[in-house]
């Protein structure tokens, strides 16, 4: 008796770091599906606390990080990529 498993259909992500790439790269063909990652629906207080841990994170790693530049790459990121 075959005990293997049956082969994955290519459509299936193999782990979540290839799921985020698939994300990703389908945002441009059809971004209405896609959902796009930002701190909407958090509180006021609740986006702080990310951005200020994020800061931690990276001071603690002995990087010069602060919340403006947290805030600048996260508002780099939600921008519509292009080709030009």
């Amino acid at each position: 008796m075959d005990m293997r498993s049956p082969p994955v259909p290519p459509t299936t992500p193999a782990s979540s770091s290839k799921r985020d790439h698939q994300e990703y790269s389908n945002r441009p063909l059809w971004p209405e599906c896609v959902l796009q990652r930002d701190f909407e629906g958090f509180e006021e207080s609740e986006e702080e606390a990310v951005v200020h841990e994020i800061v931690a994170l990276g001071n603690s790693m002995g990087l010069e990080v602060d919340d403006d530049d947290v805030e600048e790459l996260v508002e780099e990121h939600s921008k519509e990529l292009s080709t030009e």
